[in-house]
C-alpha cells in the first residue's frame, strides 16, 4: 500500500470511529423566569432566562440570567399608577442542596435594566434559583416603606429537590 493510500485508509477509519463513538450534542438546558413586586400596580417586574449550563471561563459550575428589570412608571409609558418615588431591586439566590451559594442583584429606577447575571456554585451544581422583586424608598422615612413581592423558586431541569 502507498503511504498516501495509507494516510486516507487511517483518517477514513478514524472518522467513521468517531461517528459512531461521538455522543449527541445537546442544548443547554434553559428556563424562563419571571416575578414582580407583587403590589396593584406591578411597579417592578423581571423576567428572563436562566441558561443552566452556560459556558464560563471557569470550572466552577455557573447559571447565566439574562432578561430585563423594569421599574415604573417609565418615561415611555403611560400608567395610572404615578411616581411613588421609590426603586425596584430583583435578587437572584443560588442553592446547591440548600445551601446558599451566590446571590446577585440589579436595580432600576423608573426604566429598564438589563439583566446580565453569572450565578456560581461554589459550593456544588446549582439546582436551585430564587428570583425576588423588592421596591425600595429614595427618600428617608420614620416607617419602613420597602416591599417585595413573592420568591418565586425555579429548580434545575431534571432534579427534583
Amino acid at each position: 500500500m502507498r503511504p498516501s493510500t495509507r494516510l486516507v485508509a487511517v483518517l477514513a477509519a478514524l472518522a467513521a470511529s468517531l461517528a459512531f463513538t461521538a455522543a449527541p450534542a445537546q442544548a443547554a438546558p434553559t428556563t424562563d423566569f419571571y416575578a414582580d413586586s407583587g403590589d396593584r400596580c406591578v411597579y417592578g417586574a423581571a423576567k428572563g432566562t436562566f441558561d443552566w449550563n452556560p459556558p464560563t471561563a471557569s470550572i466552577l459550575p455557573a447559571v447565566y440570567a439574562t432578561g430585563s428589570l423594569i421599574d415604573r412608571p417609565t418615561l415611555r409609558e403611560l400608567s395610572v399608577c404615578g411616581n411613588d418615588l421609590m426603586y425596584t431591586v430583583v435578587t437572584f439566590s443560588a442553592y446547591a442542596r440548600a445551601v446558599l451559594v451566590d446571590t446577585e442583584a440589579v436595580k432600576a429606577d423608573n426604566g429598564t435594566a438589563g439583566i446580565n447575571v453569572l450565578l456560581s456554585g461554589r459550593a456544588g451544581v446549582i439546582d436551585t434559583v430564587i428570583v425576588q422583586v423588592c421596591r425600595h424608598s429614595t427618600v428617608p422615612t420614620f416607617a419602613p416603606v420597602d416591599y417585595c413581592g413573592a420568591r418565586v423558586a425555579y429548580v434545575r431541569p431534571g432534579i427534583k429537590v
